[in-house]
């Protein structure tokens, strides 16, 4: 170093540039060595790692780049040019993700310069992965006061915020494989009990790594916890890695069971029903099998596979009664069988579920099983036609729900909200309500909710006279409603994007064709859920006089023999308007007498505003310019407007126009 600084002394009175290389570690070029050669000229050029290009081109010399070990290599070496000489030099010697001698020797000789402590302290934190703090290696040495910075001054380390990540892969995997078994073990051991209270993920990845026979157990909590905080995904990954590792039949079934739900939620029913039939094999008691059979019956209703749900509650519930214990259960077992009773039109049969599903949630004092019963009630209450009664109740279990941390819940009820007040002319509040719980059933990563949130949406943006948006919102729930084989949903879809075709000017022929298909899902997913609407709907669209004749016909025997509260009122409003179109003045009064006597026990304002829209749009067309009827168009017209209701405004205005 001496001669060194002499020769750069030198270099101010003569012709001559002094090249020299060092590594930043332990660099020599310090004040003393600076003093020695004079005043000279010093640049100092850090070379930054290989670019992917510069790699590529290295590596052209061992191996056509198009090789997928010479691409691994390029990606493992991560820039350093001595590590990807020695990863492409090693490809004989070594499989692709094995680290070469060669690299293990440079990285060991740099780990025996270390201090002890350091040593023990780099090892310890290899454990942890490529990244980790201080504080938990502190935990793992047992030394309150070991720091990062001789590793940090042996670029070993490098800062990373708050915490620190080994300089590069290969050095942290070079490190980890100097540890002998019973140490690793003993590591990873201390860094599950760290991780025990802040991430029980990464407790049962060290369990496991520690060949511990409790890893599965940690990894159902971790997956519980996951769920619980609607991380779906993430729970399912936990959930499956610990059913790779588990020999407990009972965690078995506890495993498959949140494996299950979480499927279920991420919008895969089908494979959730195999999953809580895994459970079913495993179960070992009643309660178990009881509790996998509600989940079985949860996941056929989704893919509207009634009977069989029907089946397996009736048998949950002959393996529950009885026993107090089991109220939450049987709660579950009544507000699904009601679910399942309000699509196939068993109106009474699903107010009467519901009211035993809160029943016995009160009696097990579970709040979840009382906003769920809050929530079927309010279902009840929709099926009935009792739209206010149904919002109140909606209200009250998203209330509920959020208040005591049940975001699930609330997020599968917050469409509803949306939906019933429409009926009570709300429709900004409406709008407002529908895309709020589409943002929250995306942010819960719930694809159902989304679903039926964008319906919602669709709807209201459509009285809204947003065309453009309620197109949007459909075609994407269209999209769901296909991935997740919702077939009873996809004619509702149908029903307002014909409405969104008509408006935008689609020809009536290709609006019908659309609909003819809902009328046959319809028929194959449950007639009674929304087949008059459907089959109004056609009526309206269709050219073909017959064609809206028939539908119409058939429509209402379905309304006869009973169906969901919302086709009474959509059937209804669309056979005044199919009668107006055809000036049939006889028929649009029969059609609206019978929506007077449906809303009589609790009358709703959209649905007089459609009765008295008709009446008055029936009257102009038969005595054009008596000022009563002006008078009468002019205040319907208003109160369209101030309510948004601009799409059934629009032929008010086009009356007052034309007279």
């Amino acid at each position: 170093m001496d001669y060194l600084g002499r020769i750069a002394a030198v270099t101010t009175q003569a012709p001559i540039a002094l090249v020299m290389t060092t590594r930043i570690e332990n660099d020599p070029l310090d004040d003393m060595w600076r003093q020695t050669s004079g005043q000279s000229a010093l640049v100092s050029i850090d070379l930054a790692p290989f670019s992917e290009a510069e790699a590529l081109s290295f590596a052209q010399e061992f191996f056509d780049t198009t090789n997928r070990f010479a691409l691994n290599c390029v990606e493992r070496a991560e820039g350093n040019p001595l590590f990807l000489e020695q990863l492409l030099q090693s490809a004989e010697q070594v499989g692709e993700h094995d680290v070469p001698g060669s690299i293990q020797s440079i990285v060991l000789a740099r780990l025996d310069r270390l201090e002890l402590k350091d040593k023990r302290a780099l090892q310890a934190a290899s454990v942890l992965g490529q990244r980790f703090s201080e504080d938990v290696v502190r935990h793992l040495i047992e030394d309150d006061g070991w720091t990062a910075q001789g590793l940090f001054r042996h670029h070993l380390v490098r800062p990373l915020g708050q915490e620190f990540l080994f300089s590069h892969a290969l050095i942290w995997e070079s490190v980890y494989s100097t540890l002998l078994r019973d140490q690793l073990k003993a590591l990873h051991r201390r860094a599950a009990a760290w991780f025990a209270a802040s991430d029980l993920g990464l407790k049962a990845e060290h369990l496991e790594r520690a060949g511990s026979a409790n890893a599965a157990a940690a990894y159902l909590a971790a997956a519980e916890e996951r769920a619980a905080l609607y991380h779906f995904e993430r729970a399912r990954a936990l959930a499956e890695r610990g059913l790779a590792l588990v020999r407990d039949r009972g965690e078995r079934h506890a495993l498959m069971m949140l494996l299950g739900e979480c499927l279920r939620e991420l919008g895969r029913p089908n494979e959730s029903i195999d999953a809580y039939g895994e459970a079913l094999n495993a179960a070992t008691t009643d309660l178990a099998r009881c509790r996998a059979w509600i989940g079985l019956a949860a996941g056929m209703r989704v893919v509207d596979a009634y009977d069989q749900a029907l089946e397996v509650l009736d048998k949950a519930e002959a393996t529950a009664a009885g026993d107090p214990r089991l109220a939450a259960e049987i709660s579950k077992i009544h507000y699904y069988r009601g679910n399942i009773y309000f699509p196939l039109g068993n109106i009474e049969g699903c107010l009467h579920q519901h009211e035993l599903a809160l029943r016995h949630g009160r009696m097990a004092k579970s709040v979840e099983c009382e906003a769920r019963a809050l929530s079927g009630l309010g279902d009840a209450s929709y099926s009935r036609g009792r739209m206010i009664t149904a919002l109140d109740y909606f209200r009250k279990c998203v209330e509920l729900s959020e208040s005591q941390g049940l975001g699930r819940i609330a997020v599968s009820n917050h469409y509803m909200v949306a939906w019933t007040r429409l009926y009570l002319t709300e429709v900004a509040g409406s709008i407002a309500d529908a895309e709020h719980a589409v943002e929250t059933a995306e942010m819960a990563k719930q694809p159902r909710s989304e679903m039926v949130a964008r319906l919602a949406a669709g709807r209201t943006l459509l009285e809204w006279g947003n065309f453009e948006g309620a197109r949007g919102h459909l075609e994407r729930g269209v999209e769901i409603a296909e991935s997740l084989r919702a077939n009873r949903f996809r004619p509702f879809f149908e029903i307002f994007l014909s409405r969104v075709d008509m408006n935008d000017g689609v020809p009536r022929p290709k609006v019908a064709a659309g609909l003819e298909k809902a009328v046959s899902l319809a028929r194959e997913s449950g007639i009674g859920f929304v087949g008059p609407w459907v089959m109004s709907s056609l009526a309206l669209a269709s050219p073909e006089p017959k064609v809206g004749r028939e539908a119409l016909e058939e429509g209402a025997r379905l309304l006869a023999e009973g169906c969901v509260g919302h086709n009474y009122f959509a059937f209804y409003a669309d056979a005044m308007e199919v009668a107006l179109r055809d000036s049939d003045w006889p028929a649009l009064e029969g059609h609206a007498r019978a929506l007077e006597s449906y809303i009589e026990p609790e009358p709703l304002p959209l649905c007089r505003f459609h009765i008295a829209r008709a009446r008055s749009l029936a009257a102009h067309a038969q005595t054009p310019g008596d000022p009563a009827v002006q008078n009468s168009l002019e205040q319907l017209k208003a109160t369209a407007d101030a309510a948004g209701l601009r799409l059934s405004a629009k032929a008010l205005g086009q009356a007052l126009d034309g007279a």
